[in-house]
């Protein structure tokens, strides 16, 4: 499980590390027949090569060692 602090990357992106700075609970925002879908957590990441926050799911993202 991530918690914040952890160092993380994007599966896509290993070469951009990053802190987690926020983990927030979303709403998936799909319709289903039985109702709504389970919430999406997302990470906010800042970057440490430039300091950006970007929004990753959580499950995209990887623990490294920095």
């Amino acid at each position: 499980m991530l918690r914040i602090g952890d160092t993380v990357a994007h599966f896509f992106a290993m070469h951009r590390p990053g802190k987690i700075y926020r983990i927030i609970e979303k709403d998936a925002g799909d319709w289903m027949i039985g109702g709504v879908s389970s919430k999406l957590l997302v990470a906010e990441v800042q970057h440490f090569d430039n300091n950006e926050i970007i929004e990753y799911s959580l499950s995209d993202l990887r623990t490294i060692d920095h």
